[in-house]
């Protein structure tokens, strides 16, 4: 099976209301993000380094096609100030977070999952993930094959 490094629109940054666990100085874990929004080309993945958000719609057609390595949850979405001056009051999507569960290099000799993620923290997907991603506005990311 081929894999993917997908690189998403980066749209926004971590907001004051995220809560993170650091180790080391690094980001070890978000409990809970805030994704505040500085531009959007109107992507349906997007991405903030560690996070990822995706649309609920995505999310449901990733479960729906029962793809594996992967898990969601509530986050909160916001804007700057920067973001209301330049495009007012935007009607958004409703976006959950998405965690990628393994690593790509801790499983490189026997990949079985759809979605992972490697050393820096970038999005690496299988072709059948990567069909289900393009039915949605991906327009503002990079697609390489591995």
């Amino acid at each position: 099976m081929d894999y993917y490094l997908i690189q998403p629109e980066v749209a926004g940054q971590l907001g004051d209301k995220s809560r993170l666990r650091y180790e080391n100085g690094r980001i070890k874990e978000v409990l809970f993000l805030e994704y505040k929004m500085y531009g959007w080309q109107g992507d349906e993945l997007l991405r903030t380094h560690p996070c990822l958000i995706v649309t609920e719609s995505l999310r449901n057609d990733i479960l729906k096609q029962k793809l594996t390595g992967v898990k969601f949850r509530k986050m909160l979405l916001t804007v700057s100030e920067e973001f209301y001056e330049l495009y007012g009051d935007v009607k958004f999507p409703n976006f959950v977070e998405m965690i990628c569960e393994n690593s790509y290099e801790k499983n490189l000799n026997s990949l079985k999952y759809d979605f992972y993620y490697n050393e820096y923290k970038q999005l690496i997907v299988s072709e059948k993930a990567l069909d289900v991603i393009k039915q949605h506005k991906i327009d503002m990311s990079v697609i390489e094959k591995i």
